[in-house]
């Protein structure tokens, strides 16, 4: 039954219409009698009295008490007739009124037990119906909130993950021209599918004037002749980061600039900038220009150590060692985000090559790791950990220390000679001091000391 429907019924019928109807039904049966039975219209003469009837049905249908008020009022009748002596009226009322009352209660409480039995069920009906009502709407206020979340999260795409995959696609690229215009159509597509952009155009760095070229390298969406003159072009080049036009300014004209992304190396050299003109209103917030700033930051080393490979360095290990913990000091003091600096002796000559080459092996993707020996003679891994806060450092140990284990089958670190340092980058702690504590803590010179800075 529809929520509807029983609501509209009544249980209680209005007393003047039960009062009406039992009396209706009562006189019913005697009108009946006198009309098949005029000489005997009580039908006291046979085994079975039709005036039963209205007892009956008034029982039936409102209970015991109507029915008691209908055996009442045909007793009355009886009785009446009696004293008046009429010739129809034969019998004793007080055998006629047993018999009309027994038939009353019987009736009578068949109607009240089923009535208290239904009103209890439509009450536990009631009851569920509106607990249900309150479950539907928290469901679907739960589901509504987690298709938003499912949205958010599926429109916010990991930092880390964003990162790795820019970094796999532009080292692993093969391509004829080694400068933008050969990895140019590259690095937009990749922005684009990270940071939700319709409309941009890469332009490369002119490196005898030091100007942008007018003309793009490589474009989404249709082509465009980029005023030099632009302010967001030129604060984005003095300042040497990104710069976003206002969200009250935004036009419906697609030619206008939204966004600049300066791609700039730890070095501070710029190999170009990326203009975007067309994106969605739900990506043009905080946190998704910032997504794209990093990402020109590590673009720009990447095109750095594509391009010029070997420009300070013999160690190509050593190169991608400064250059990330160059970034990530740019980013903890930029973009607030977390970096840690982690460095592992290993004391115990019998499992340092081993303890090594697992540790090398359970490298993380954005980590990177250098392998030094100390002024002791052991073996030492400087680990560089992006994105990766105090908390992060301690997950990252107890997740080490569970693969020695299993590697190992030994427990104790003491007995394996392992140990640990770790400092966090942040704008008070610079990246050299945390080196040289580093440094210190291990025993061994700090490798900063000799780096160039461009």
């Amino acid at each position: 039954m529809q929520d509807a429907e029983w609501r509209d019924i009544q249980f209680d019928t209005k007393t003047s219409v039960a009062i009406t109807e039992t009396l209706a039904l009562t006189l019913l049966g005697l009108l009946l009698g006198y009309c098949f039975m005029p000489e005997a219209p009580f039908f006291s003469g046979l085994g079975f009295s039709w005036l039963m009837l209205g007892p009956s049905l008034s029982g039936i249908r409102y209970g015991l008490s109507y029915a008691l008020n209908s055996v009442l009022l045909l007793v009355v009748i009886v009785y009446v007739s009696g004293l008046y002596q009429l010739s129809w009226a034969q019998g004793t009322p007080v055998g006629l009124g047993l018999n009309l009352l027994f038939t009353a209660v019987i009736a009578g409480e068949f109607r009240n037990y089923w009535y208290r039995r239904i009103k209890r069920l439509y009450a536990a009906a009631a009851y569920l119906n509106e607990r249900l009502s309150e479950v539907s709407h928290a469901f679907n206020m739960l589901k509504h909130s987690h298709d938003r979340l499912e949205q958010m999260v599926a429109s916010r795409i990991s930092l880390r993950d964003s990162i790795l995959s820019i970094r796999r696609q532009i080292l692993l690229s093969h391509t004829d021209k080694e400068d933008l215009n050969g990895l140019g159509l590259l690095i937009l597509r990749t922005l684009a599918d990270l940071g939700s952009l319709q409309g941009a155009s890469l332009h490369a760095m002119n490196t005898k004037t030091n100007t942008v070229n007018a003309q793009p390298v490589a474009y989404i969406g249709y082509p465009t002749v980029l005023d030099l003159q632009n302010n967001l072009l030129l604060k984005s080049l003095t300042s040497r980061k990104t710069v976003s036009l206002k969200l009250n300014l935004i036009t419906q004209e697609e030619k206008e600039l939204l966004l600049v992304i300066p791609l700039i190396d730890v070095y501070g050299k710029i190999f170009g900038v990326i203009t975007v003109n067309k994106m969605p209103f739900r990506a043009f917030r905080e946190d998704n220009i910032q997504l794209l700033s990093i990402l020109g930051g590590y673009i720009g080393d990447l095109m750095g150590t594509k391009l010029h490979p070997d420009r300070f360095f013999k160690d190509e290990n050593l190169m991608f060692f400064y250059i990330q913990s160059m970034r990530c000091m740019e980013d903890v003091l930029n973009y607030n985000l977390s970096a840690s600096l982690l460095g592992i002796e290993i004391c115990n000559p019998m499992y340092s090559e081993r303890l090594t080459n697992l540790i090398v092996r359970r490298q993380r993707g954005l980590d990177q790791i250098l392998l030094q020996k100390n002024q002791s003679g052991n073996n030492v891994a400087l680990l560089i950990l992006p994105l990766t806060d105090l908390r992060g450092v301690d997950g990252y140990w107890l997740r080490l220390k569970s693969i020695i284990k299993s590697e190992t089958g030994i427990a104790d670190l003491e007995m394996l000679g392992l140990r640990h340092v770790t400092q966090v980058l942040s704008a008070e702690k610079k990246l050299f001091e945390c080196m040289q504590c580093i440094a210190n803590d291990l025993n061994m010179e700090n490798i900063f000391l000799n780096m160039p800075n461009e």
